[in-house]
């Protein structure tokens, strides 16, 4: 008995299913990860100038809450004692890598804080033009003559000989008294070097910025 033609029950759609399926799982935020994270967050700090207590805040904390919530928020401890010291640990490594044998030149300067504090930036410029912060000296307690520059200024010298592996051809500061006579001191005792005054503070000081 004919009894037409068959009708096929029609399939049930599963769209949902496969749009449930196509959604990304989100990747587990590992130790690794906290570690790049922690890198980061040192170097935004230190890029931005910010207080250490920024990771703390309210709205970094949302953030990160929002967007990397695998991520475990980093306090001011972890920042200072952790994470900034590595980073700057990486930054001078490869610092002295580049340097090692180069003829450099040696330049300091000093500046006030809001605190009250003094602070001396001793800085080289290799032969590929590369600047490279060798150290900074909080000096508030020190003399300001020019034999404690002097020392200080051997003391670095010394740093950049057995540490980085320097070849130091010149020695360049502003041209005040005391910086000056430790200049003049320091090639009475290296006849090689040379020491000319830095131009940038001449700048400065006959065209106002």
């Amino acid at each position: 008995m004919d009894q037409g033609p068959s009708r096929k029950r029609p399939r049930a759609s599963h769209s949902l299913s496969r749009q449930q399926s196509q959604v990304p799982i989100r990747p587990p935020f590992t130790e690794t990860d906290q570690e790049r994270l922690g890198a980061r967050v040192a170097r935004i700090t230190a890029s931005c100038g910010f207080p250490f207590r920024w990771v703390e805040n309210e709205e970094w904390l949302a953030f990160l809450a929002e967007f990397i919530p695998g991520a475990t928020p980093i306090s001011r401890r972890q920042l200072s004692g952790q994470y900034i010291p590595q980073e700057v640990a990486k930054i001078r490594a490869r610092a002295k890598e580049a340097a090692h044998h180069k003829l450099a030149t040696l330049q300091l300067d000093g500046w006030g804080g809001i605190n009250f504090h003094h602070f001396l930036a001793f800085m080289i410029t290799t032969q590929d033009r590369k600047l490279h912060t060798v150290k900074v000296m909080d000096t508030s307690a020190d003399r300001k003559t020019a034999e404690e520059v002097l020392r200080l200024i051997n003391l670095v010298w010394n740093t950049l000989r057995t540490e980085w592996g320097v070849i130091l051809v010149a020695i360049t500061t502003d041209a005040s008294g005391e910086t000056k006579k430790a200049r003049r001191l320091a090639i009475e005792a290296n006849p090689s070097l040379i020491a000319p005054d830095c131009w940038a503070h001449q700048v400065i000081v006959y065209v106002p910025v």
